[in-house]
């Protein structure tokens, strides 16, 4: 996983975090090792994994940004650039049916591409934080109250969002305004990662329930 996560910040497809750690286990106990620190956190692992699995933070496997604030002298009609907020997340997929469009400077960090998870970072009701879905179109850019995340594995990290053990630790959250995760809150979520063919053969596994639960 360390390796992995070196190659992608030398490919420049996510950047250094001063706050990158390593999880291992140890006399039977697991520790996160920072740069100059390391701390015991058995405390915090819900349940064992196979040998050939890690526990790693999710800021450990990919790069997240919030969005644009615009004015609503901003807001223009279609021959703007798109603007997807939380009510275009619907049942965990991008609905393009209530739509805003801006015509004012957009940041590139506040642009979203294909592949790309857009997540619900604030929102009046709790149960729709950490919402989220992928997006599949090639590029819009993203609202204030949401956040993407970039990585090689934005597949399975999807089911990981999508599963009790992310809306738990959700529920552990506590901030002191409106409902929210934060950037860092977002980062520091503890998930079971496993090799990339390990990865493969779950989402697979997953769709192919997924489908015959819809027929």
């Amino acid at each position: 996983m360390h390796k992995e996560k070196e190659k992608l910040i030398a490919d420049k497809k996510i950047k250094k975090d001063k706050n990158t750690s390593i999880i291992y286990r140890r006399d039977n106990s697991y520790y996160e090792k920072f740069d100059k620190s390391e701390k015991c956190i058995d405390d915090e692992i819900p349940f064992e994994i196979p040998d050939n699995w890690c526990w790693t933070r999710l800021g450990n496997v990919g790069e997240t940004n919030v969005g644009l604030t615009y004015k609503p002298s901003d807001i223009t009609d279609s021959t703007g650039t798109l603007v997807l907020r939380s009510s275009n997340i619907q049942n965990n997929k991008l609905n393009y049916s209530d739509n805003v469009y801006v015509s004012c400077t957009i940041p590139e960090k506040a642009f979203i591409y294909k592949g790309d998870l857009l997540i619900c970072a604030r929102n009046g009701s709790r149960s729709l934080v950490g919402k989220c879905a992928v997006f599949d179109e090639e590029r819009a850019a993203f609202g204030a109250f949401m956040a993407k995340f970039c990585s090689d594995y934005n597949d399975y990290i999807k089911l990981y969002l999508d599963s009790p053990m992310f809306r738990l630790q959700l529920e552990g959250v506590k901030t002191e305004t409106i409902n929210q995760i934060t950037q860092s809150n977002l980062k520091k979520q503890l998930l079971p990662f496993p090799p990339k063919r390990e990865q493969k053969r779950i989402i697979k596994k997953i769709n192919e329930i997924t489908n015959l639960l819809e027929l």
